[in-house]
């Protein structure tokens, strides 16, 4: 992407990783919107994600990023868990290295077999 493009793209809740189809640049600087709603077996909610219910708490140290909210729209580079960063509703994100951008449902791994729907992101290249 060029300083000033954008691109949307939509990101699945049952698939584990989505290609955006957009590579970032090493310090370039993003903008990200997401909007409508997905669902995590019968928990609708929106890209910001949602607080665990009392059930699910003994899972929570098992999400992909555990000190975030369930179904939190998240990215990261080149499938690389390391990089993973809160996308939520919108976020501004300055890329430390080059690579593919990956979105995923913040959920617990072997458990995105009961996920349902997408969400639509909005990326904008602002530097």
């Amino acid at each position: 992407m060029n300083v000033g493009d954008q691109k949307s793209f939509s990101v699945r809740a049952r698939s584990f990783w989505n290609d955006s189809g957009i590579d970032l640049a090493a310090g370039g600087i993003y903008q990200f919107s997401a909007r409508r709603t997905w669902t995590d077996f019968f928990i609708s909610c929106g890209p910001a994600g949602y607080s665990g219910l009392s059930y699910q708490n003994k899972l929570a140290s098992s999400l992909r990023l555990p000190r975030e909210k369930w179904f939190a729209l998240c990215g990261a580079l080149d499938r690389n868990g390391q990089t993973a960063f809160v996308i939520g509703e919108s976020c501004r994100y300055t890329a430390e290295a080059a690579g593919r951008l990956y979105c995923f449902a913040n959920d617990v791994p072997g458990w995105y077999w009961n996920n349902f729907g997408s969400v639509e992101v909005i990326a904008t290249r602002l530097a």
